[in-house]
């Protein structure tokens, strides 16, 4: 039988201080201001995590860099922005093999023009 997705109030939040990134546009004048929450399986993974310096460190790093390669354009459109969740999703996945990141959430998100 297929496994059932955990209730919403059951999955646990990764927090980040904010993100602030120089975009890849012309001039490299363009930047992103943003606030990233990962969504783990539960609160006991995302805990689990959390207690790790050195796994957040390198979730930090990871989606830092992966900011840094977007252009504005590509980020002020819906699309953009899931495409960005789905890149994020899969990357930190990577880094955290045995908890499932589950989504990805974004509380702030401004781009400069």
């Amino acid at each position: 039988p297929a496994a059932t997705e955990p209730e919403l109030e059951e999955r646990g939040i990764l927090p980040f201080e904010p993100f602030l990134v120089n975009l890849t546009d012309d001039g490299n004048t363009r930047f992103l201001k943003a606030t990233i929450q990962l969504v783990f399986e539960s609160e006991q993974e995302a805990k689990h995590v959390e207690e790790s310096p050195v796994v957040v460190g390198h979730l930090r790093s990871a989606i830092l860099e992966l900011l840094a390669e977007e252009s504005a354009a590509a980020l002020v459109t819906p699309d953009g922005k899931e495409a960005l969740k789905k890149t994020i999703k899969e990357q930190t996945s990577k880094l955290v093999p045995h908890q499932k990141v589950m989504d990805v959430l974004f509380s702030e998100f401004v781009v400069q023009f």
